[in-house]
């Protein structure tokens, strides 16, 4: 397991290297994917409210509304469809990316335990807003989504009567339902964002929009796009007829061919033992605590890494020169000197640092000698120790 972990991480690291020189450090893709998520939801809320307004929620018209907003308002109202569409697809994809890279990183362990766990049913609720979504368009497509998706409910056995009767054909069809899943699709949404915003309530400094350059030229992309390729629906749904050509959106509907070759129960257990696997793992195996550092005088160089709640230097720092300049510590400037085997001194927990010294080769400089700093407290350190 750490083999393929220890290469799918150099595979990530070697993609962030080309996409840095490609964007620059700053525009880097792979170091926002977080952000580009909200960036992405947001052009999802924006373009689903401007289509909303034009869109007729009944059965016999959701297809009719549909085919004007594509194909006569196409300048207007059709690149809005094809934005709405393209966004919530790359939605999906930095998702899963983000996902790996932070698995891959080994960044769900410990502290960050909780937005790893509310992070897993943001997976089920992007996949039901994009499935309802779908089921709105009214095609062949949509056809085949309802009939699949009230057939997998229905493996369950929690209903007294057939979802799916609802589509044996076009009498049985009741508008109530189809009004059913156009508030699906509206609700869900809003309950995603107050998930989004739990997500992030333990993160430091957390960010939600992406630098403004690349959140512009990711705009441009996508609407470039729409005009290039144009989302477009397939032929009207008929329930009277079972389709048997479509296009298929891999990215929303991947688990759909399984419930064409697998029960409904079975594709169940999957989906929920999958699931259950993410909430678990970050205490499967349990994290290994690192060992204590011990704070030794004589090597300390005032990195900083060693204060408190209150930024305060620990107990040994503040005895041997207590007239220290808080403001002068520099926490992010070198790594610590802390002798972790010495008998010297009080033992510390090292901070969790999401961004090792390893990853910065700026910080991975030798310890500025004393005699060239007298006028930085830190490193007086030393003499007031020993005297």
């Amino acid at each position: 397991m750490s083999g393929l972990r220890n290469t799918a991480k150099a595979l990530f690291e070697s993609a962030d290297g080309v996409f840095a020189r490609a964007f620059t450090p700053a525009w880097n893709p792979l170091a926002h994917l977080g952000t580009l998520g909200w960036f992405f939801y947001w052009i999802v809320i924006v373009s689903g409210i401007y289509l909303y307004v034009f869109f007729d929620t009944g059965i016999s018209q959701a297809y009719e509304s549909l085919e004007y907003i594509t194909n006569v308002q196409w300048y207007a109202d059709g690149i809005m469809r094809s934005l709405h569409r393209y966004a919530s697809d790359a939605l999906i994809i930095v998702m899963m990316l983000h996902l790996a890279r932070e698995f891959i990183m080994d960044r769900y362990r410990g502290a960050r335990w909780f937005t790893w766990f509310t992070g897993v049913p943001l997976l089920w609720l992007v996949f039901a807003c994009g499935i309802s979504g779908y089921w709105m368009v009214w095609d062949v497509l949509a056809q085949y989504i309802a009939i699949a998706s009230t057939e997998w409910i229905d493996s369950l056995g929690i209903f007294g009567q057939s979802i799916a009767r609802n589509f044996l054909n076009s009498d049985t069809l009741s508008g109530r339902f189809f009004t059913l899943m156009v508030f699906i699709h509206i609700a869900v949404p809003l309950f995603m964002l107050l998930v989004m915003w739990i997500h992030i309530q333990r993160q430091r400094n957390a960010k939600v929009n992406p630098p403004l350059g690349l959140a512009a030229g990711t705009l441009a992309m996508l609407l470039v796009l729409s005009v290039v390729r144009p989302a477009v629906s397939q032929p009207a749904a008929n329930l009277d007829k079972v389709p048997s050509v479509m296009d298929f959106d891999w990215f929303y509907l991947i688990a759909y061919p399984l419930l064409d070759t697998l029960p409904g129960q079975t594709v169940w257990a999957i989906a929920g033992g999958a699931t259950l696997l993410l909430v678990l793992l970050p205490w499967l195996p349990p994290m290994q605590r690192q060992a204590t550092a011990r704070v030794d005088l004589d090597n300390c160089n005032g990195c900083g890494r060693c204060v408190d709640a209150e930024n305060r230097c620990c107990p040994e720092v503040r005895k041997a020169d207590p007239v220290i300049d808080q403001d002068s510590l520099i926490p992010e400037q070198i790594g610590c000197q802390a002798d972790k085997t010495g008998d010297a001194g009080r033992q510390h927990s090292p901070p969790v640092d999401p961004f090792p010294i390893s990853s910065r080769p700026d910080l991975m400089r030798p310890a500025p000698a004393r005699e060239k700093h007298k006028n930085f407290p830190q490193y007086r350190l030393s003499a007031a120790a020993s005297a």
